[in-house]
């Protein structure tokens, strides 16, 4: 189960990373989308539909997503007999182990594979605490979340 549940972590946090990017573009929430440059490289952004984003960040993230699910499993294999039920730790686990692809995408921009503009730095923060969400998601029960909550 727990192999289950790192895999659907390492999904939705790597494919959040590009998903964010072309909500951001589509509806040119970082006035970027119309810009000449990004109109020269990317002109089908403002018409992208939610199915196409999911697509194109499977696309983009399919090995890096089978790279981080290795590293992932490394960290939390390492960092398992420190679970605790402390949500600020939790959340801040889901932020820890997302930091790998946080430093695979700013390499990637260093090497010159992927430059990182407004868009995409906004959605690289954004991911980051979805991570932390997605992870105290997964990994907190839902009785103790409503038993705290009362």
């Amino acid at each position: 189960m727990t192999q289950i549940r790192t895999w659907i972590f390492v999904i939705l946090k790597d494919l959040s990373v590009f998903t964010f990017y072309f909500i951001l573009m589509r509806f040119n929430l970082t006035h970027e989308t119309y810009t000449k440059d990004m109109m020269s490289s990317f002109p089908e952004a403002p018409r992208m539909t939610f199915s196409r984003m999911l697509f194109a960040s499977v696309y983009i993230t399919w090995l890096p997503l089978i790279v981080d699910f290795a590293v992932v499993s490394i960290i939390q294999s390492l960092l398992s007999n420190r679970a605790t039920k402390n949500k600020l730790w939790i959340f801040a686990f889901g932020i820890l182990i997302h930091i790998p692809i946080i430093l695979f995408w700013l390499v990637m921009n260093t090497i010159g594979s992927v430059n990182i503009n407004t868009a995409l730095m906004v959605s690289l923060i954004a991911s980051v605490v979805f991570a932390g969400l997605i992870w105290m998601v997964l990994n907190m029960k839902t009785k103790t979340l409503i038993e705290n909550s009362l």
